[in-house]
């Protein structure tokens, strides 16, 4: 689920949006953390104590928050052990004063774990409040620009609103101040030039903006257990940047939709139903990775999505039907990197740290960029089996 960096929640408003079930609702819930799904979420005061009579001396400390968890915790526990080495996504919520909504600060890592009693937890953001974002253009212009430039407006709902134009669908955010307009994910290749456009943005880290009430967009499994519409969202600081943004969406190359199987360049009279269910299996994979390393290379850090492959850990020949689609059994690699690694030049330690094959000269080395303190950061537990098959079939275990 993702929520807007710096919106206000109450915690059975998040309850609602992720659909915690009734008899999951409440005990934790109503403390300081929980976890749901895979995913913790944090709920604390800042500078005030909280409901239960605590007064945790929580506090930021630049952009890092630092976090007392609960009275007892203690860092053997599984729960600290997890945040401890990462492989539990964290989902912040604060406020200043008790009975106030909380404020969304973003999805967090550990950066550092005091072994204390309580533990106390430096939370870094991937994506702290506003950086490097400047006032956007409000959806009231948005929508009086669209109208001139020929775009017909639906009723506006609770969360989205539809705004068509031809074959051309879009989305307003009507409950979001950021990156209030999405495009279609058959986008996702074009994101590079869109942004290259002066005064086009992004407030999102990851590349997918997901809604349910987008309804003509492709669905795809996100974090709950049923599939939900997605798009890319942007923003504009000026009218100007707007313009040109539809201008140089119109000759933006459409990538195939997951959900048409006629809109690919596949005839589907002649397409057999297993052919069909690899290829949106491949496709989803692709678009799991842009998604779980922020469209961005995991090894070189090369933002720009039509350069990035989703390279199988464990190849798909020797992978079974579930492993060959678990985003953890790939990384998300420049091309130049994906071929290195999928035919076993380069590999990777446990701690993400590259393997160099003997195989490639020194020239080869400083062809490809190549150091051996080039590393990988964000592997996860999950990560680890696979790299285990990968060093051993090339020769690095």
């Amino acid at each position: 689920m993702e929520f807007e960096v710096d919106a206000q929640f109450t915690r059975a408003q998040i309850q609602d949006l992720l659909d915690v079930p009734e008899e999951r609702r409440g005990g934790d819930w109503d403390t300081g953390y929980t976890r749901f799904d895979n995913e913790l979420f944090v709920f604390c005061n800042v500078d005030s104590s909280g409901r239960t009579g605590h007064d945790y001396p929580n506090r930021w400390d630049g952009q890092q928050l630092v976090w007392s968890a609960k009275n007892r915790s203690n860092i053997s526990q599984p729960l600290m052990r997890a945040i401890s080495d990462g492989s539990l996504p964290a989902h912040i919520f604060h406020r200043s004063a008790d009975r106030s909504p909380f404020t969304y600060a973003g999805r967090a890592r550990a950066s550092q774990i005091e072994d204390t009693t309580p533990v106390v937890v430096h939370w870094s953001f991937d994506l702290p409040p506003a950086q490097g974002l400047t006032t956007e253009v409000s959806r009231d212009v948005l929508r009086e620009e669209l109208v001139k430039a020929g775009f017909d407006l639906a009723p506006s709902g609770v969360k989205t609103q539809r705004v068509t134009r031809g074959p051309t669908t879009l989305y307003i955010k009507v409950d979001s101040n950021r990156s209030v307009l999405v495009v279609g994910p058959s986008f996702e290749e074009g994101v590079t030039a869109l942004l290259q456009i002066p005064g086009v943005q992004r407030a999102n880290r990851n590349l997918f903006y997901h809604n349910s009430t987008m309804r003509a967009f492709p669905k795809r499994l996100w974090s709950g257990k049923a599939p939900i519409p997605y798009g890319i969202d942007f923003g504009f600081t000026s009218q100007q940047a707007f313009r040109r943004f539809i201008q140089t969406l119109e000759g933006v190359p459409i990538a195939p939709s997951t959900d048409s199987a006629d809109q690919m360049d596949i005839d589907p009279r002649t397409e057999t139903e297993a052919m069909r269910a690899v290829r949106l299996g491949q496709q989803n994979f692709r678009r799991d990775l842009l998604d779980v390393w922020g469209a961005r290379c995991a090894l070189t850090g090369l933002a720009i999505p039509e350069l990035l492959r989703a390279s199988h850990i464990k190849p798909w020949c020797d992978a079974t039907s579930t492993e060959r689609l678990d985003p953890n059994n790939g990384l998300l690699l420049a091309v130049h990197m994906d071929g290195l690694f999928d035919r076993g030049f380069i590999s990777f330690d446990e701690h993400g740290l590259i393997l160099i094959s003997d195989k490639l000269s020194q020239e080869s080395l400083k062809c490809f960029g190549l150091t051996a303190d080039l590393k990988i950061d964000g592997l996860t537990p999950q990560h680890q089996s696979f790299l285990n098959h990968h060093r051993e079939r090339f020769g690095f275990a």
